[in-house]
């Protein structure tokens, strides 16, 4: 009698024990690897030519990797003459998505002048590294980094293009 209670609450204890998921053929991780929400992080140098004043970038690195941002990058309502647009493209150079940004060769500086008051000063760079990240959109093939001209038409000058691999 004690064996065979012995056996009845092994042979549940093993029933119990077994997996209720059942393997996933190879091409659903595949899936579900592809379909992992990606952030990407962009380090680039700008720099502004002291004779032309032409601005031109340099792309340090960028690094495209599994996550989730907790929120969106902040972009600016309305461009203004010098601010920096970056792009998201897809395969047919279409925009995904568009972020403005203020030109970080050009920095506002507060400061307490010699009446004791609060002033600004903007500073005009030559040189400065910077670093944007972003959710990254499936279908995202490039980005681009575009700095905005006054002008009647809003004219945009291409400034750094690469390609996502």
């Amino acid at each position: 009698m004690k064996l065979f209670l012995i056996a009845c609450i092994l042979s549940l204890f093993l029933a119990n024990c077994k997996s209720g998921n059942h393997l996933h053929d190879n091409t659903d991780v595949m899936n579900e690897e592809t379909q992992q929400p990606k952030i990407l992080f962009v380090n680039f140098s700008l720099t502004q030519d002291s004779i032309s004043g032409i601005l031109s970038a340099d792309l340090i690195n960028y690094i495209v990797t599994k996550g989730r941002l907790k929120e969106s990058a902040k972009s600016k309502r309305y461009a203004e003459d010098g601010d920096l647009a970056f792009l998201l493209l897809d395969t047919n150079g279409e925009p995904l998505k568009e972020i403005i940004f203020e030109n970080p060769l050009q920095k506002k500086v507060e400061y307490v002048d010699n009446e004791g008051k609060l002033a600004t000063k903007m500073l005009k760079l030559q040189e400065t590294d910077h670093f944007l990240r972003l959710q990254l959109i499936e279908g995202s093939a490039a980005f681009i980094i575009q700095e905005f001209i006054k002008s009647p038409e809003q004219l945009r000058n291409d400034i750094l293009k690469v390609n996502i691999e």
